[in-house]
């Protein structure tokens, strides 16, 4: 059994059909309906059907000192569409740890925090794709997000990492505490292993006056 907030999808060939192995635990949810094989106007049928999988957390959104950590493996021949069903609501910080909190993952972290990283494994000749909905901070939020891709040479990758000004509609516009986010990308070629691409995005709230006219912010990378 993975450890609270922890989850794995192994995604490979079996029978020549694309197949899930998924498991996850407390406060984090992972769900992975079978996809259908779509038509096209022409009347053919699509030659790949990628396994789709959506990650949740319960109650809807991460709460103050969660740690939420997912592993992805896509084996050669397979495609993943990984999705969520709304957007990830990061709620406030409290400013000091819960007295019921769930067992610190990584003592190196801040338990004070919010965090959620992703390491994913893209093998030769398979296809990621990564579509969340945004994240949504909300005020005296503190959320930090990793975001770790090792590709094989003949992988493919489409990731989209973005977000939104807060809830707008309670007139919270940049209002959060602390967003963190970084991507890397490293591109594996036999026994080499090179870093290609790391993106790092640090907002506060010294940044709100600045980002007053935005609404969202995105990221998108095709690889």
């Amino acid at each position: 059994m993975p450890a609270a907030g922890e989850g794995l999808i192994d995604c490979h060939m079996l029978a020549g059909r694309i197949h899930q192995t998924v498991s996850c635990a407390y406060p984090l949810k992972i769900i992975s309906p079978t996809a259908a094989r779509c038509t096209l106007a022409d009347g053919t049928r699509t030659p790949l059907v990628p396994a789709v999988s959506y990650i949740l957390s319960y109650g809807g959104g991460i709460v103050h000192g969660d740690q939420i950590r997912v592993r992805v493996r896509v084996a050669t021949k397979c495609a993943l569409l990984l999705l969520t069903q709304g957007s990830t609501k990061v709620y406030r910080s409290r400013g000091k740890q819960p007295v019921s909190c769930l067992p610190n993952l990584n003592p190196a972290l801040d338990s004070n925090q919010t965090f959620q990283t992703m390491e994913l494994t893209v093998n030769d000749g398979a296809f990621l794709c990564l579509l969340p909905d945004p994240v949504t901070c909300f005020e005296g939020a503190k959320y930090n997000q990793r975001q770790w891709i090792k590709m094989h040479k003949g992988g493919s990758l489409v990731l989209l990492d973005w977000m939104t000004s807060g809830r707008m509609s309670r007139g919270e516009r940049w209002a959060f505490d602390k967003y963190f986010s970084v991507n890397c990308v490293s591109i594996v070629s036999g026994d080499k292993e090179r870093l290609a691409v790391r993106d790092a995005l640090l907002l506060g709230p010294e940044c709100g006056p600045r980002l007053e006219s935005l609404d969202a912010f995105a990221y998108l990378l095709i690889l």
